[in-house]
């Protein structure tokens, strides 16, 4: 019996030793070199640290994706709403997700993103440049319904041309007109209707208004009548007689040269596009010469202008007021030289304080000048004295008033 549980003890003893000899060692875990990623995070996304962010990140692509096929991009409103909260919101997730798992692939995050982005930029672009296009037709509508182009419409639909000649224009249809004028032509208009004229404006009495390289140099300040027919009317530019003289005095003022001028006839003063009924335009070309020929029309037109007016009657006699209005004419520094004057009124006129008592006395005085051999002029001074109680002091300087030429012949 002994001998049977010793064999059995040696047994197990030789089964243990047995099993003891071949339990490896155990392994020592060494520190790795360098920043060796973790390969079991990049594989997984539901174990990644960034679950959260991932999942949020993938909705937003979604999103974002869903309003690309439908049009969001391009909705201004809702472009640069919903689309740009969700673009923003991806844009802030991949740093989270990198942050929290650094071995997690975010390359298509980024691609995703840089494609959103450049279909919102574009979108953006695409707005400016709609609104930019939308101005630009703004304006050019609001051109085109401008008083001035409204009223050029009008014009091209009731009127043919402003011709212009340097003769008489006696054809009732329309002409050829003439381009280019010289200075000291004589220059005649007729402006061509397409429709009868009371069908154009009921007005009678017109006006005209001259442009010269885009400055208006005359306007007519008083109506006047034009003679045409039914479907014409006749226009002087430079008329030899009447006052509107005084449009060829604007010409004769230019300075050599060619000068393109516009021609605008109306129904009101200081005519413009908006209110003019036919609008023409020439070249004009100065030179001495011409000047000199239109300036002898002028000076014919205002010698029987001047011949015509009279001096001014003469009052009370009074030498010394009469030379303190010389003194007062050059202290002015006006025009000329005066060669004579006297007393125009025919009492001292006397100003009076509100009880009554004298205040100052005044009168008016005629100082004449010569502008050439035959041609004076004369200017009324006025003059006053202030009372002081006892008498009148100096007399001084109470403005000017007409001036007007007169022939050197009827002076005294």
């Amino acid at each position: 019996m002994k001998t049977i549980i010793s064999a059995i003890l040696l047994m197990s003893l030789i089964s243990f030793t047995s099993q003891a000899q071949i339990v490896k060692k155990p392994s020592i875990k060494r520190p790795s070199i360098g920043n060796k990623k973790k390969s079991n995070q990049a594989s997984n996304p539901t174990e990644s640290p960034a679950k959260s962010d991932i999942q949020m990140a993938d909705i937003y692509v979604k999103g974002l994706n869903k309003m690309l096929e439908n049009g969001d991009f391009d909705h201004n409103v809702k472009r640069e709403t919903e689309v740009k909260d969700k673009l923003k919101m991806l844009e802030e997730r991949i740093p989270r997700i990198e942050k929290a798992d650094p071995n997690y692939d975010t390359k298509e995050y980024h691609a995703a993103y840089d494609k959103f982005k450049a279909a919102y930029d574009k979108g953006v672009s695409n707005y400016k440049q709609q609104l930019a296009d939308q101005k630009k037709r703004d304006e050019e509508q609001k051109i085109a319904n401008s008083p001035d182009n409204k009223r050029l419409r009008e014009i091209g639909e009731w009127s043919h041309l402003l011709a212009f000649s340097d003769q008489a224009i006696t054809s009732t249809q329309p002409i050829e007109s003439l381009e280019t004028f010289n200075a000291g032509d004589i220059i005649t208009s007729r402006a061509y209707f397409k429709k009868p004229i009371e069908e154009v404006t009921s007005s009678k009495k017109y006006y005209a208004s001259f442009e010269v390289d885009g400055k208006v140099i005359f306007n007519d300040d008083v109506a006047f009548p034009c003679e045409g027919g039914d479907m014409y009317l006749d226009l002087e530019i430079v008329r030899q007689k009447g006052r509107r003289v005084n449009r060829l005095r604007s010409f004769n003022k230019l300075a050599n040269g060619t000068h393109t001028v516009k021609v605008y006839l109306g129904t009101s003063s200081w005519v413009k596009t908006s209110t003019a009924i036919i609008i023409g335009s020439f070249e004009l070309n100065m030179t001495d010469e011409g000047r000199k020929q239109w300036q002898e029309i002028i000076d014919a037109f205002d010698y029987t202008e001047i011949a015509q007016n009279e001096l001014p009657k003469e009052g009370m006699k009074n030498s010394k007021v009469a030379n303190d209005a010389i003194r007062f004419y050059k202290d002015k520094d006006f025009n000329g030289t005066p060669v004579k004057s006297y007393i125009d009124s025919d009492a001292w006129g006397i100003t009076r304080t509100a009880l009554g008592s004298i205040e100052s006395r005044f009168l008016d005085a005629v100082v004449i000048i010569k502008l050439s051999d035959e041609v004076c002029e004369y200017s009324i001074i006025g003059v006053r004295q202030d009372y002081n109680g006892s008498g009148y002091g100096s007399s001084y300087y109470n403005g000017i008033g007409d001036t007007r030429k007169v022939l050197c012949t009827k002076l005294k």
